[in-house]
C-alpha cells in the first residue's frame, strides 16, 4: 500500500515536516506520538515515540504488516473505501458505536461524537469524564426473548443467516475478541441454546470454545457446529454460497450433541499450547554467555519496570498513603522514596475505603487535575480482573495499584498455594500483556515485627512477587524492608511518612534515628535545666539505653549542639550542657 493509502486508516493526522503525526492507536495517546513517513524504499514507516510495536499499531487499524509495502508489479490500489456499517446498539435500540468495513478488507469501530461525526476511538481515558463504551453483541435488541441464537465470527455472516430467517449474532473484532459480558447479554435476553459455527481454521476453533465455556458458565446449552467440506479459512456464508439451504443447517444443528461439562473441560486440551509453555533445553555454556538484560526501572533501582509488587502492612500502618504518593510520583516523573521515577499514566483502584475520602487525601498530597492518575473505588466487579486486563492491554499504564490484594483476587484462602500460585499467574498475565506494573496491598500476619516470611498467607504470595515491601511501625517510626528479585535487598530503613500531606521518605537506619531521637530528648532535658548534667543525672532524666545514651551525647557534642566539661574521673565527671549556638532542637536527619 502506498502511504496515502495507509493514512487513510488515520483520520485525524496531521501533516509534520516530511511526514505525518497522529495519536498511536496502540496505548492511551493523550498527545501525537506516532510519525508516519515513507522509506527510501517505498515502505510506510511507523514509529511510536512511546514504545509501541509496530505490529500492535498496524493490527489496532485493520492492517498488516505487508500493506506497509509497495509491490512494484502491482497498479497502486485506491483509496480504502467504506463499502458496509454495522451498528452495535443497546437493548432499547441506542447506537453505541459502529464496525466499519473497508476495501481493501480492512475493519474499524467508531462511536458518535454527538454533533453528527464520528470519533474513530470506542474508549479514550484522556476525556473529561473518561469515555469507556459499552461492548454488545450485534443485533442486541433482536436478540430479545428468543431461545435459540446462532453465533458466528463476522458481521457478514450475521447477515447471511437472517436472510434465512435464523436469529444470529457476534461480536465487534471476531475471533479472540469475545468477552464474558456477552454471555451475559445473552443469558439476559432470555437465550437458552447457542448454535456456534467457527470458521474453518485455528483461530476459529480458540473462538468457538471460549464461546462456548463463557456461554456454558452463564447456564446457556451450547453447540459446536462444524460445517463440512469448507476451505481452508472458510466461514458459513461459503458454506451457503455453495447451494446448502436452511435445512442443511438444521439438520447439522440437530445432530450435534450439546455440550456437556466434561466436554467443556476438555475443549481445554484440544488448544495449542502457549509459547511459555513449550519445554526446551539450554546447554550450561549458552547460558553462561547470554548476554545480561537491561533492566528497566519504574522506580531507579527498587521496582522494575513490567513486575508484580507486594506492598504488606499491618493496618493503619500507612501502606495505602505510601502506594498514593507513589502513584502521583510515576504519574509526574517524580521521585519517590528518594529514587528516580519514569513518568507514565497510574491506576489507583481501591476496593475498600470511602470515596471521600480518598478525595480528600489525593488533594492533601497536592494532586492536580492534569496528574495522569486514573481511580476506581468501589466493590470490585465479579469479572474485575477480566475487565482490568481488558482495559490494561488497551490503555496500557506504567502503574496499577491494587488497594487491597484479597478484594481484587477473592481468593478462598490466602494459604492455599496452589491457589495463590493460580491466581498470581493471572496477575502476571497481566503484566506480561499490559506492561504495567502492578502493587499489590497486602497485610502481614501477627507477629511483632514484620518479616519477610511474615507476609499473610501462602509463602506464594511472596514467592511469585518480584519486589516485596514491608512496612512496620514501632512506638516512635515506621520501617521498610525489601526482597528484590533485581537487585540488591535494601537495609532495614526508616520510613518518614506524613499521612496529611502524603509525604514520604527514607531516613537513615533504625540505629541512626534512635541515636537522633534520644538525643533530642538528652537536648529537651538539657534545656529545661540551668546547669550542667552529668551522665548519671541525664540518664534519671531520659529513658535509653547507657550505650544508646552514650553514642547520642557523643553525637551532640561532635555537632557542637552540646558542651562538655570535666575530666571524666571520679570526684570529676563529664557534665553537660546546651551550647549558644544551639538555639533549637535539630530535625532527625533524613534524606530525601
Amino acid at each position: 500500500m502506498h502511504v496515502d493509502e495507509v493514512l487513510a486508516y488515520f483520520p485525524d493526522a496531521k501533516r509534520s515536516g516530511t511526514g505525518w503525526t497522529v495519536r498511536c492507536p496502540a496505548h492511551d495517546d493523550r498527545t501525537p506520538s506516532l510519525t508516519i513517513t515513507t522509506g527510501d524504499d517505498g515502505r510506510t514507516l511507523l514509529h511510536c515515540h512511546a514504545g509501541c510495536r509496530v505490529e500492535d499499531i498496524v493490527a489496532r487499524v485493520g492492517l498488516t504488516m505487508q500493506d506497509l509495502f509497495v509491490d512494484a508489479a502491482t497498479p497502486s490500489m485506491t483509496k480504502p473505501e467504506i463499502v458496509q456499517t454495522y451498528p452495535y446498539t443497546a437493548e432499547d435500540g441506542t447506537l453505541l458505536y459502529e464496525s466499519v468495513r473497508y476495501v481493501p478488507k480492512a475493519f474499524r469501530q467508531r462511536r458518535p461524537d454527538g454533533r453528527n461525526g464520528w470519533i474513530w476511538k470506542l474508549d479514550d481515558r484522556t476525556a473529561t469524564p473518561p469515555v469507556t463504551t459499552r461492548r454488545v453483541l450485534l443485533g442486541l435488541p433482536e436478540l430479545i426473548d428468543v431461545t435459540d441464537i446462532f453465533i458466528v465470527e463476522g458481521e457478514k455472516d450475521v447477515r447471511a443467516l437472517q436472510k434465512l430467517g435464523l436469529s444470529a449474532t457476534t461480536n465487534a473484532g471476531g475471533a479472540g475478541q469475545w468477552r464474558d459480558d456477552y454471555a451475559q447479554q445473552l443469558s439476559c435476553t432470555g437465550a437458552l441454546r447457542v448454535n456456534i459455527i467457527p470458521d474453518n481454521d485455528e483461530p476459529g476453533q480458540t473462538h468457538a470454545a471460549t464461546v462456548a465455556r463463557s456461554c456454558h458458565t452463564a447456564g446457556i446449552e451450547a453447540r459446536i457446529v462444524r460445517l463440512p467440506n469448507l476451505r481452508p479459512k472458510g466461514d458459513v456464508s461459503d458454506y451457503l454460497d455453495a447451494g446448502h439451504t436452511r435445512a442443511d443447517l438444521a439438520a447439522l444443528v440437530k445432530a450435534t450433541v450439546a455440550l456437556s461439562q466434561a466436554d467443556i473441560d476438555a475443549l481445554g486440551r484440544v488448544l495449542p499450547p502457549a509459547a511459555s509453555e513449550t519445554f526446551t533445553l539450554t546447554s550450561i555454556g549458552d547460558l553462561l554467555h547470554e548476554p545480561e538484560e537491561e533492566v528497566n526501572w519504574l522506580v531507579e533501582g527498587l521496582i522494575p519496570a513490567k513486575s508484580v509488587v507486594v506492598l504488606a502492612a499491618k493496618p493503619k500502618v500507612g501502606k495505602s498513603t505510601a502506594a498514593r504518593s507513589m502513584a502521583l510520583a510515576v504519574a509526574r516523573g517524580d521521585t519517590w522514596l528518594g529514587r528516580a521515577c519514569a513518568q507514565g499514566p497510574a491506576w489507583y483502584l481501591a476496593f475498600e475505603g470511602r470515596r471521600q475520602d480518598i478525595k480528600m487525601h489525593f488533594q492533601q498530597m497536592g494532586a492536580r487535575d492534569e496528574d495522569a492518575i486514573s481511580i476506581f473505588v468501589g466493590q470490585a466487579p465479579r469479572a474485575v480482573v477480566h475487565e482490568v486486563q481488558q482495559l490494561a492491554e488497551c490503555e496500557r499504564p506504567a502503574l496499577i495499584i491494587i488497594d487491597t490484594m484479597q478484594r481484587f483476587l477473592r481468593a478462598k484462602s490466602t494459604d492455599d498455594y496452589a491457589e495463590m500460585t493460580t491466581l498470581f499467574d493471572t496477575v502476571i498475565g497481566i503484566v506480561e500483556q499490559s506492561g504495567a506494573t502492578i502493587m499489590l496491598l497486602h497485610h502481614n500476619g501477627k507477629a511483632a515485627r514484620a518479616n519477610l516470611d511474615n507476609v499473610l498467607g501462602s509463602t506464594a504470595i511472596a514467592g511469585s512477587a518480584d519486589t516485596v515491601l514491608l512496612l512496620s511501625r514501632t512506638e516512635r517510626y515506621r520501617t521498610i524492608r525489601t526482597m528484590q528479585r533485581t537487585g540488591p535487598d535494601l537495609p532495614e530503613t526508616v520510613l518518614v511518612l506524613d499521612a496529611q500531606t502524603g509525604h514520604v521518605c527514607l531516613g537513615a537506619s533504625p540505629s541512626d534515628v534512635d541515636r537522633d531521637l534520644v538525643g533530642r530528648a538528652i537536648l529537651v532535658a538539657l534545656g529545661k535545666t540551668d546547669h550542667p548534667l552529668t551522665e548519671a543525672e541525664i540518664e534519671s532524666l531520659v529513658e535509653a539505653r547507657t550505650k544508646l545514651q552514650r553514642r547520642a551525647l557523643r553525637e551532640l557534642v561532635c555537632r557542637e549542639h552540646v558542651s562538655r566539661t570535666g575530666q571524666g574521673r571520679k570526684g570529676d565527671p563529664y557534665r553537660y550542657e546546651v551550647t549558644n549556638s544551639c538555639s533549637h532542637v535539630p530535625p532527625l536527619r533524613v534524606g530525601t
